[in-house]
């Protein structure tokens, strides 16, 4: 134990890590869902940060929550994909935590950078950014902590949200458009064929993030703070995967199942993969399922089998396993096409579809933010082909500064924009606390 976090052991460190995992798991995360049920309630939890298999724990929970930007928003996405995985309809964030960062910069009185001169723009990136990565409910991080005339009590992670905030006016309104979009987030379910491996053993196997993708909260890369999507699945809004998706998944018609969820291929761009996931997928291959290994993985853990060597040696044999991304993808309609693809997030109820697609500013966001960030956005625009019933079609997105696209597709093959009906303005002027 004493020797977990030096260099040499990272096989020791994994091991220790799945046995935390699943006590962490047994042990809270399913009795605390528990509890609230017998008790008539819901359990709704932010597993982000714990030293856990996240994609698991965020499985056991009504409803799963991130938090942006401690968490930049593409993490949403494994929140997401748990509840696409189990059916759930909700998936929240606490929201502008930490907007304008803080840390390096000294706190005046507990405020953190530029807490009273919050620009709504500014928030409504973090906000289109989470919706793009399958985040359907905002949950405010911001509250007065001054009572009529006091300006010295302050939290640092938070925006002061209050009749004397800054953009008091403009919070009915941005409420509203939150509200809005939300709604449409919800309806139907999310839409994904393709299911790709969410690196939960790298990242059990590797201590510290570097130094200068460190700040407070963000240490350890079991956090998956900065896992993307990789590059070549843009367009066809994935779902993140991992062994208990594998092992607990059954092939029914050449996919894979899972629940409700039906998956036309697989990908995994690894570098370990635990060999229960292995003979999982060994077997699914054999089934039919197409398998895209963009690397050949290796398995972690100390006590190694002699039996994973055969197993990879038999899937590659497979006609239908290939490292080869697009000889799979070929077959399969992307959401969307198109070069330099903005975020988006796609649902779909009785054959018509809702894209969310955030303004290009929004995308790839990273903590933390420029103060007036927003407004950096001169417009721009993307042609893209979207994938509709009747094929795919054509379309040009004219992104507004400071503005995000909501798509209906549909199933008549018919694209139209749905206005959202919301511009942030910049306010000028001294902050409330000065």
């Amino acid at each position: 134990m004493e020797k977990l976090y030096e260099p040499g052991y990272e096989d020791y460190y994994y091991d220790y890590l799945e046995v935390v995992s699943d006590l962490a798991i047994d042990n809270f995360y399913k009795p605390f869902t528990e509890r609230a049920h017998m008790n008539g309630a819901i359990s709704r939890s932010q597993c982000n940060g714990s030293p856990t298999d996240l994609l698991s724990a965020y499985l056991v929970v009504d409803i799963p929550e991130t938090e942006a930007l401690l968490y930049e928003p593409n993490f949403s996405r494994i929140a997401a994909s748990a509840a696409t995985l189990g059916n759930k309809p909700v998936v929240s964030a606490e929201t502008f935590t930490c907007l304008y960062g803080f840390g390096k910069k000294p706190l005046k009185n507990g405020r953190g950078p530029e807490m009273g001169r919050e620009q709504i723009a500014d928030m409504r990136l973090v906000a289109d950014a989470l919706f793009a990565n399958g985040t359907n409910q905002i949950v405010w991080h911001g509250m007065p902590y001054n009572k009529v005339g006091s300006k010295d009590k302050h939290f640092y992670a938070s925006v002061h949200l209050a009749p004397t905030a800054y953009f008091a006016d403009q919070i009915r309104d941005f409420n509203a458009y939150m509200t809005r979009v939300s709604e449409y987030m919800r309806k139907g379910r999310n839409y994904s064929e393709v299911a790709v491996y969410l690196p939960v053993e790298d990242g059990h196997r590797k201590l510290y993030y570097p130094s200068k993708l460190r700040y407070p909260g963000m240490n350890h890369q079991y956090q998956l703070s900065y896992v993307r999507v990789p590059e070549c699945l843009d367009g066809y809004q994935p779902t993140w995967v991992n062994r208990q998706i594998l092992t607990e998944g059954k092939m029914r018609k050449g996919r894979l199942t899972f629940g409700e969820c039906s998956f036309k291929a697989f990908v995994a761009d690894v570098e370990y993969m635990d060999i229960a996931s292995l003979q999982a997928l060994v077997g699914h291959a054999r089934k039919g399922l197409p398998v895209v290994m963009v690397r050949t993985p290796k398995q972690p853990g100390v006590n190694r089998s002699d039996e994973y060597a055969k197993l990879l040696e038999q899937l590659k044999n497979l006609p239908n396993v290939t490292s080869d991304p697009s000889s799979v993808l070929k077959h399969i309609s992307p959401v969307m096409a198109g070069e330099d693809l903005p975020e988006f997030w796609c649902r779909e109820v009785k054959g018509d579809r809702y894209i969310f697609i955030a303004n290009p500013a929004a995308c790839d966001m990273h903590y933390h933010l420029r103060y007036g960030q927003a407004f950096e956005d001169k417009g721009s625009v993307r042609k893209v082909s979207v994938h509709t019933r009747k094929g795919a079609k054509p379309y040009t997105l004219n992104f507004k500064p400071n503005q995000s696209i909501l798509l209906k597709v549909s199933a008549n093959g018919r694209i139209e924009e749905i206005d959202l009906n919301f511009s942030a303005k910049r306010i000028e002027g001294p902050g409330v606390f000065e």
